[in-house]
């Protein structure tokens, strides 16, 4: 019996050592030719606090009805679009009631209550950066 538990002992180990060899051979094979490459990539998501845009400008009522309203303001520059938000009192909570691309500088509010009072604020955004970095390389792409 202690025969056999020295064999398989020895089997075991003999295997355990031919399988970690193999998987050094193959990791320093697969570094050479970057066949691990694809594998290696994180992805996360970064905000840019250097990129914050500059405040919206120049809010002004240009088209108005009964029910409707057209806002504009002037283009904010690294902007990548608008949130529009409203409220109905002075200094009430402003719920967001529309958001524009980078290249419209307007907004048209439909559906209003006639005699009722709006308050606006625009404010500009810009999405936040991908980073893509290659851990192997130790590159960043930004996206």
């Amino acid at each position: 019996m202690t025969k056999i538990i020295k064999k398989t002992s020895i089997v075991l180990l003999t295997s355990l050592l031919v399988i970690s060899n193999m998987v050094s051979r193959f990791e320093s094979f697969a570094n050479e030719n970057n066949i691990l490459e694809a594998s290696t990539f994180t992805v996360k998501k970064q905000e840019n606090p250097d990129c914050k845009p500059e405040k919206v400008t120049n809010l002004r009522i240009t088209d108005k009805s009964t029910t409707c309203l057209k806002l504009e303001w002037d283009k904010v520059y690294g902007a990548t679009g608008y949130n529009i938000y409203r409220t109905t009192l002075k200094n009430g909570i402003y719920l967001k009631v529309g958001q524009v691309c980078k290249d419209t500088t307007y907004f048209v509010d439909k559906d209003l209550d006639s005699g009722k009072n709006y308050f606006y604020k625009v404010k500009a955004y810009t999405k936040s950066r991908i980073l893509i970095r290659n851990l192997r390389h130790r590159e960043m792409f930004t996206i």
